[in-house]
């Protein structure tokens, strides 16, 4: 009986945790909120400080009381951020093999705690309290579980030996120029604090290696381990994108925009690391094999390799939602392609693609693709080819290769409301800002010799060479791109974009009627009214007329100059619940009915809550670094669907900024003074008392 009970159990947990890839949704926190995202800053601080031993010297004590109020403050903004997740499906997971790894020391893994956060990069970091982040993009590249374990193995290193606090201390000597460090200019200074980084992460290697020779994995992971950190910088798999899924008979890009060749893949892992934290992988692979003994024996999975391929799956999904949100577009667009061709196509992958166009177009049209784009040449293989079209790309033409993606993908789903704001958005660029019209374009295409066209499923894939650590196999491709069209490859191929779609769809009456209305000149009686508005808001103050509004995560932010480090946090801290008190009570006061979400105050089982404030953080800040392109954010539909949840389409992010320094001139305004005696008085106070100021912002 109790098996089958625990078979139905470990059924429902499956089962509450399983993903509709088709439909795949951004990994949310699930169970109970961890004691770590709702303690105070200012608690954390005391804890740790604590931990300073007396028989430090003072200079010591104060570097490290000032680097656990730091790391305290600024590790608690990351836990609010909303990209750290905690018992959700990764977490979970990377948890399980922590147990695996430390059994035989239960004391050790009492003290790690370990959270996801969704961020594509290839990374893993350690607090000193004992948090270790994993990313998404770490789990998405890992081959098996005993690379991952090793990691861990790594990471907790880094806390056992305390190496985030000793580089701080040795950055402080360094910079004070203390000692050996006297004397030194600024790029020695750095190739300093870099040898000590380097030596740190070579002593991680090694004390890591020392606690995963001790667990049942398998010793053999060495290599794989270190070739994955050596084309960390490329995606998972290395394979053409297929342009010619964008393209339709005369609709056929230039050549121009591709390059002449694709970049190398660099292999090199013997590379100049002066200027890096981290040793170069060379001299990590040959440490870490000089340090196995025995490389027999052990497994590379312990836990059920199922979980792990889910897991690593899932990751790769939430890689391509993450790359939106912090507009890495053509490596997004990159990613689906390889899920599409691993796991066929979805609503959700495709989507993927029509944001990312849907991006591109709308940073070029606004003239700032440059500041998405300024590395793309750091990227290889073929994920350059697609940077480097992208770049290529008119602005006209990349708003006429989304309009055209999106609008054929609307009318598959015309009630998605992402679709329809993309398309409309694309619609106003493309008249307003391109002043393009629908007669513009082409009705019908032009006739093409048989001749010049090759079908796609007569190319032969080209092989490509197998590279440890990416994913390179061999396979038939239903998209592989073709050799390029002999089509109309004249500038303007981009009129023959709509011809298909002109007849099926509305896009021809919509371009149609996008033109901006220009504004009218105002009435007497309008500007009569305007007029006795503006004094009535100037006596009485502005009324928005709101009915309920949601305030998200207000703050309160305490500056100086005056050396007072300690003294600023912690106010801060203070004055921000002080602030969210008065919200509230001004709140009561007019009678506004409004909800307020802020991750500090939230109990432990307000997990719901906490992941729609994780949703409006990321909406937030996305819309902001778009700035005024008035662009959808990436995650607009989950944004709309937490506020149609409170009940309100106002969102409040309102703060205050206190400031106080010194005052500039002192000297000379105390002269002055003494010359005018009578002003003395006055003198003598703006000598000795700081300026303070302080500035409020909301944000409705």
């Amino acid at each position: 009986m109790k098996n089958v009970v625990f078979l139905i159990f470990t059924l429902m947990v499956h089962f509450a945790s399983s993903q509709d890839f088709s439909n795949y949704t951004s990994l949310k926190c699930e169970g109970n909120i961890p004691e770590d995202f709702t303690t105070l800053s200012s608690k954390k601080f005391e804890s740790s400080k604590r931990s300073i031993s007396k028989n430090d010297d003072r200079r010591t004590r104060k570097a490290k009381e000032t680097f656990y109020l730091e790391s305290s403050f600024g590790i608690d903004e990351m836990l609010q951020s909303g990209l750290i997740l905690f018992n959700d499906t990764v977490s979970r997971y990377v948890n399980r093999v922590a147990d695996e790894l430390l059994k035989k020391d239960p004391d050790l893994r009492k003290k790690i705690r370990i959270y996801t956060m969704k961020s594509a990069k290839v990374n893993a970091f350690t607090t000193p309290g004992g948090i270790i982040f994993i990313c998404t993009g770490l789990i998405a590249r890992l081959n098996n579980e005993a690379e991952l374990a090793f990691i861990l193995s790594h990471e907790i290193v880094h806390y056992q030996k305390h190496h985030s606090m000793k580089q701080y201390i040795k950055d402080k000597e360094i910079e004070k120029g203390k000692g050996i460090y006297k004397r030194l200019d600024y790029d020695e200074s750095q190739l300093e604090s870099y040898k000590f980084s380097k030596s740190q992460e070579l002593d991680a290697d090694k004390g890591g290696w020392s606690i995963f020779e001790k667990s049942s994995y398998s010793k053999t992971i060495v290599n794989s381990t270190m070739d994955l950190l050596l084309y960390s910088y490329l995606p998972y798999n290395n394979m053409e994108v297929p342009f010619s899924m964008f393209e339709e008979h005369n609709y056929s890009f230039p050549k121009g925009y591709f390059p002449d060749s694709i970049k190398s893949i660099s292999a090199e892992d013997d590379y100049d690391d002066d200027y890096y934290t981290h040793p170069n992988i060379k001299t990590r692979r040959t440490a870490l094999h000089n340090q196995v003994k025995d490389s027999t024996g052990g497994s590379l999975f312990i836990l059920n390799e199922e979980d792990f391929m889910q897991v690593k799956k899932v990751c790769r999904y939430e890689n391509c939602v993450q790359l939106l949100r912090t507009n890495r577009y053509p490596e997004a667009i990159y990613d689906a392609n390889l899920l599409i061709h691993d796991y066929g196509e979805s609503y959700f992958l495709n989507m993927i693609i029509a944001k990312g166009l849907y991006g591109i177009a709308k940073y070029k049209n606004y003239e700032v693709y440059d500041d998405i784009a300024y590395d793309f040449e750091k990227s290889a293989g073929y994920m350059y080819e697609t940077a480097y079209f992208f770049y290529m790309i008119p602005r006209i033409e990349a708003n006429v290769l989304a309009l055209r993606y999106v609008a054929d993908m609307k009318s598959d789903f015309p009630g998605d409301l992402s679709l329809n704001a993309m398309y409309g958005g694309l619609v106003s660029d493309l008249v307003n800002l391109n002043e393009l019209s629908a007669e513009d374009f082409y009705l019908e295409f032009k006739e093409i010799p048989d001749s010049g066209i090759v079908k796609v499923d007569t190319i032969p894939r080209q092989k490509t060479k197998k590279l440890k650590g990416v994913d390179t196999r061999e396979f038939t491709y239903a998209y592989s791109k073709p050799v390029k069209m002999q089509g109309d490859q004249s500038n303007d191929y981009y009129k023959y974009a709509f011809v298909n779609l002109f007849a099926k769809t509305d896009l021809k009456k919509d371009l149609e009627n996008s033109k901006t209305i220009k504004q009218h000149e105002l009435s007497k009686k309008e500007v009569r009214k305007l007029q006795k508005k503006e004094r009535h808001e100037e006596k009485y103050g502005i009324s928005l007329g709101l009915d309920k509004v949601l305030f998200i995560s207000p703050f309160y932010a305490k500056w100086t100059n005056l050396r007072k480090v300690h003294e600023q946090y912690i106010a801060s801290e203070e004055a921000k619940i002080n602030l969210v008190n008065k919200i509230r009570h001004s709140a009561n006061e007019v009678h506004l009915d409004y909800e307020l979400l802020d991750g500090k105050l939230l109990g432990i089982t307000d997990t719901e809550k906490f992941n729609d404030l994780a949703i409006i953080k990321t909406w937030l800040s996305e819309k902001l670094r778009h700035d005024d392109m008035g662009m959808e954010a990436s995650n607009t539909t989950d944004f709309r669907k937490v506020m149609l949840k409170y009940g309100t389409e106002n969102l409040c992010f309102m703060g205050v900024a206190g400031i106080k320094e010194k005052h500039t001139g002192r000297g000379a305004i105390l002269a002055l003074t003494i010359l005018f005696y009578p002003m003395i008085p006055y003198g003598i106070y703006y000598f000795f008392h700081p300026a303070n100021y302080t500035y409020f912002l909301t944000l409705v």
